[in-house]
């Protein structure tokens, strides 16, 4: 789930959080994961209606006004960034958690213009409308995929200098490929993900920066998981050690490398899982089951039971793993 802190309740000792479907939860801080938003975002006020009374604003509609309609003739490096800037944050803040703001954006034609952006000169346009689209994956997933969004991401993800664009265009493109059925009516919108340059994200200093890292293991299970052919074309790469590499970084990192070797043992496949015992998965993801964060236990226990299934050997190293045996 993908939320927004909103007020902090200081009897209970938990945060009130706005989610995407506009219904509120209460949380304990400790359940909480801190995702990074593009510069602007963050300190700007909530300015969105309670759910009860979600509806397409003015400011909405005169932030969708204010990015123009592109067009061939006037590419995307021409126009103003600071101003698309201030305008998208505003455009973000509108339609968070607001099914008639997000609506209304796709009726103006806002969406397609998003897309285009994600092709500007400027980095930090590139950064917010990716983050916007993100945003909408939710509701408009086979919009934003029928809007040419993929390819765009793609090149940005592979092709950006800025840790920041990379990392908001793995984001965006990790959720889509978890909401849409990649498996089947959206396959062909994923093949330009070359599963050779997904991998290099995964090793060392392939990527701009280790959160980089993880989300490319993350996109890496998506796809595994929804797509047999990617799957199998993801291990001739070489992706098992490189992922199983990952499990020795940081909490949020070693998660997403867990989730994907998850991913990549489902449905069964023996050889698969035996390329990750012989890439000493093992103790790492055992180490991961002692970890204070639970969102980086549960895929390493995942990851195990799928070892373990019928494989009293796995079973055995699995008991043993951390116990000098």
């Amino acid at each position: 789930m993908l939320g927004r802190l909103h007020v902090f309740d200081t009897g209970s000792g938990r945060w009130r959080v706005l989610l995407e479907s506009g219904e509120y939860i209460i949380i304990k801080p400790e359940f909480m994961t801190h995702y990074d938003v593009p510069q602007g975002v963050q300190p700007m006020q909530l300015l969105l209606p309670e759910p009860s009374g979600a509806s397409v604003t003015s400011r909405l509609v005169m932030s969708v006004m204010s990015i123009p309609t592109m067009s061939p003739a006037t590419p995307p490096q021409l126009y103003d960034a600071a101003g698309l800037a201030e305008h998208i944050v505003a455009l973000a803040h509108e339609v968070f958690g607001n099914r008639a703001a997000m609506r209304e954006l796709v009726r103006m034609g806002c969406l397609a213009s998003l897309v285009t952006l994600l092709a500007s000169a400027s980095q930090i346009v590139q950064e917010l409308a990716a983050f916007a689209l993100q945003l909408l994956v939710g509701w408009a997933c086979t919009l934003i995929i029928n809007a040419g969004a993929v390819p765009r991401l793609v090149s940005l993800l592979f092709g950006s200098s800025c840790s920041k664009v990379q990392k908001k265009a793995a984001e965006t493109l990790t959720r889509l490929v978890h909401q849409c059925d990649v498996s089947n009516y959206h396959r062909r919108d994923f093949e330009e993900i070359d599963p050779h340059k997904l991998v290099l994200l995964l090793v060392p200093g392939g990527a701009n920066s280790q959160s980089v890292q993880g989300l490319a293991a993350l996109l890496c299970g998506g796809l595994a998981r929804d797509s047999p052919p990617f799957r199998e074309a993801l291990v001739e790469a070489r992706v098992v050690p490189q992922i199983v590499a990952l499990l020795q970084l940081a909490p949020c990192t070693a998660r997403h490398a867990a989730f994907a070797l998850a991913c990549l043992l489902s449905p069964p496949c023996e050889d698969i899982r035996r390329s990750i015992v012989e890439a000493n998965a093992i103790p790492s993801l055992v180490g991961l089951l002692q970890s204070e964060f639970f969102l980086t236990r549960d895929p390493a226990l995942f990851a195990l039971l799928h070892l373990a299934l019928d494989s009293p050997s796995n079973q055995l190293a699995i008991a043993t793993a951390g116990q000098g045996h």
